[in-house]
């Protein structure tokens, strides 16, 4: 599971605290939008849409805070034809230490993707196809033409690959939670 806020620039005012789980292959969010100027005590105190009570609840339950801000920009196509069939390219990956529950933290974004971290030649790009249930014709013949091949890249785990000399692992707790 992966807990997150999210803010788009096309959806001014509105934040998003979303839920992503995987189960193998198959991914499934759920989200709420949240007023910007009050999200953080719908947050920490509840309420609000059924969603963001749930992503509340894990909160507090889990002791969950804020670790990193991660920005990209993103190019993001629909087709008109499926039903939910989606592309997006993220690239221009950055991040930075979160401190507490804002996105209003001084200091420079630090490239995620850049060719050092990534051991490519230049900088990269996140492409994402998204469908429902089964991928459309399309969509397998872009990845043939284009001699795609499928790789696994996490926008957080970068971030925190990025900013590790400024974070530390917890092995007592878990590998997998990051404390400053």
């Amino acid at each position: 599971m992966k807990a997150r806020v999210r803010r788009y620039p096309g959806i001014p005012g509105r934040v998003f605290p979303e839920l992503k789980f995987r189960d193998g292959d198959v991914i499934r969010k759920t989200r709420a939008p949240l007023p910007e100027e009050s999200w953080t005590e719908f947050v920490r105190r509840g309420g609000g849409p059924e969603n963001a009570q749930h992503f509340s609840s894990l909160v507090a339950r889990l002791g969950l805070r804020p670790i990193v801000l991660v920005r990209y920009r993103r190019e993001a196509w629909m087709s008109l034809w499926d039903e939910y069939a989606r592309v997006s390219i993220d690239f221009e990956v950055a991040c930075k230490p979160a401190n507490g529950w804002t996105y209003e933290i001084p200091g420079s974004w630090r490239p995620v993707d850049h060719p050092v971290w990534t051991q490519t030649q230049e900088s990269i790009c996140v492409l994402e196809l998204k469908w429902a249930d089964v991928a459309p014709r399309w969509m397998a013949e872009l990845v043939g033409a284009l001699d795609l091949n499928r790789q696994s890249f996490s926008k957080y785990c970068y971030s925190m690959r990025t900013l590790g000399e400024q974070h530390r692992i917890d092995e007592r707790r878990s590998t997998a939670r990051w404390v400053s």
